[in-house]
């Protein structure tokens, strides 16, 4: 009982971790194997449109060969710093 515990709140934190809100369907987040692996920016380079099962990443801004491709883990309306802060301090 316990290791079956111990393996579901497992899967919960990885999928926690890994998954992306849907952008169609704000309600709901999906897994995107490639997707998960990109790291988050408060300044990102490229924002991603999503449904439940899939995921198109753009960039924003042109990225040069070899530079990181970041997106934000927000939604667009908390990439405002000031609305970020106010958000934050007010809970």
């Amino acid at each position: 009982q316990d290791q079956q515990m111990a393996e579901r709140i497992l899967l919960c934190s990885i999928a926690e971790a890994n998954c992306l809100f849907c952008t169609e369907e704000p309600s709901h987040i999906s897994l995107f194997g490639a997707a998960a692996r990109l790291n988050h920016s408060c300044a990102p380079n490229a924002s991603y449109e999503s449904t439940r099962s899939t995921i198109l990443v753009r960039a924003r801004s042109p990225i040069k060969e070899g530079e990181e491709v970041l997106i934000s883990y927000l939604p667009e309306q908390l990439l405002d710093s000031s609305d970020r802060r106010e958000r934050l301090r007010n809970g």
